[in-house]
């Protein structure tokens, strides 16, 4: 299962409504790409597993310890982009990134008290360290910023938009199947409450700040990181999903 940006499964119910003058504009391009990937991997065998309630602890325990990987990386790359912008003259790019890094800040502590619970609750653990599939993102974000700022901003519309239109759904397969309690899911449920007005206010501001941009970069860093969040999703998948053979619902 890979995503190749050519599916056109119907975006899930959470999709934004697009207003017709800005179909052709680069936010709305963006846009249409992350809700025909959220339709995409919701058919992901990982959150198959998780509605089925046989996703493990242990599972979620490493989803969240790379989530926070995820998370403890935004203000890093929010720095780098801002000062990058800066020092391309780009003041008004630099000022959203500056904006955005506020947002961001101490968000990692969510999926630190998360992975806390998790362990008095069910003694789970993560396996291993972070995803190198994640690390690679990682890296290659920070060459994309170095290089061009602007398409970082293709990158945080996808991790936002995403958690937008997946995340409930995710969340109530962990919380209703797997029985996992959503105090230890918070740096899922949170994003969820906070990333809508997010995503309302940043496809205005992609659309001003970007005016006129070849949309082509800035899809294939959407792309980019979408194949590499698929390939964690494998990850988990392969990591937790085979020797699993009975409900985990704790008792």
């Amino acid at each position: 299962m890979r995503w190749s940006g050519a599916d056109s499964m119907s975006a899930p119910e959470a999709a934004l409504d697009w207003s017709k003058p800005m179909q052709s504009s680069l936010a709305s391009k963006l846009a249409k790409n992350i809700e025909e990937y959220a339709s995409h991997l919701r058919a992901h065998p990982l959150l198959e597993l998780a509605e089925r309630g046989r996703f493990p602890p242990c599972g979620v325990a490493t989803y969240l310890m790379n989530i926070r990987f995820l998370v403890e990386h935004t203000p890093r790359h929010l720095i780098l982009a801002r000062d990058r912008s800066l020092e391309f003259g780009q003041l008004e790019l630099s000022a959203f990134f500056d904006k955005k890094l506020r947002e961001e800040a101490d968000h990692d502590v969510w999926a630190k008290d998360d992975l806390s619970l998790m362990n008095q609750l069910f003694g789970a653990e993560p396996l291993g360290g972070p995803s190198q599939h994640l690390r690679d993102l990682a890296h290659s974000l920070e060459r994309v910023i170095i290089e061009r700022p602007s398409l970082y901003l293709a990158h945080t519309l996808f991790v936002e938009y995403l958690m937008v239109l997946l995340g409930p759904i995710w969340l109530s397969a962990l919380s209703e199947q797997c029985k996992i309690p959503n105090a230890a899911l918070t740096v899922v449920s949170k994003h969820v409450e906070l990333d809508e007005g997010h995503v309302v206010d940043e496809l205005s501001e992609i659309d001003a700040l970007l005016f006129g941009e070849a949309p082509l970069p800035y899809l294939d860093t959407l792309h980019c990181s979408m194949r590499y969040f698929e390939l964690f999703c494998d990850e988990l998948h392969h990591m937790f999903g085979r020797a699993d053979s009975s409900p985990v619902a704790a008792e």
